[in-house]
């Protein structure tokens, strides 16, 4: 029933003890939804004050909602807003201009529901970044004729070839490395 109900790219999902849904959603919403019968019904939605929300959590009693955010840009600040679920409005902002390259999308509240508790900044992980060759006819006919690895280099790019460099620039508006790093791996920009 939720299918056919919800149309978006929905990124993370919180359930209420009252039986609500939220979910963070690609429009730049949070979507509520009603949870009775094995029936799922739309309930209006929250207008976030960011883009990209995705961490959601209801507060233990459901009356708030902890929103946080993916932050696309190296120097943001990062930021989690906790709305009232009844009216719909913003209650509070907590805005960490510390937190360089951050993301605040995990959030939880404590049992009591007297304290927020928000994580997910910086990088986790490795992350790749990938230049593929398709080797086409006009590749092919190259390499047969013995080019300079620069001649096929600039065949590939006129054909549509994604660099290491472009998709580490991609990879920085997206906010997921930074240029330093992109830098450090590919040469200077």
């Amino acid at each position: 029933m939720f299918e056919q109900t919800f149309t978006g790219d929905a990124y993370y999902l919180a359930f209420s003890t009252d039986g609500r849904l939220a979910v963070a959603s690609s429009d730049g919403a949070i979507h509520l939804y009603s949870i009775a019968g094995g029936r799922v019904a739309a309930d209006g939605a929250v207008r976030v004050s960011q883009a990209d929300p995705r961490g959601v959590q209801f507060s233990p009693d459901g009356r708030l909602l902890a929103v946080g955010y993916l932050s696309r840009q190296s120097t943001a600040s990062v930021r989690v807003d906790v709305f009232d679920v009844g009216s719909r409005q913003l209650t509070r902002a907590f805005v960490f201009s510390d937190v360089s390259q951050g993301n605040l999308m995990n959030v939880t509240w404590r049992r009591d529901g007297r304290a927020l508790y928000a994580a997910g900044t910086g990088y986790r992980g490795r992350l790749g970044l990938y230049e593929v060759l398709k080797v086409s006819e006009g590749i092919r006919s190259l390499a047969l004729r013995r080019a300079t690895p620069g001649e096929i280099a600039m065949f590939a790019s006129a054909e549509g070839m994604t660099t290491l460099r472009e998709d580490g620039l991609e990879k920085v508006r997206l906010g997921i490395t930074s240029v330093d790093e992109v830098i450090r791996v590919t040469g200077t920009i």
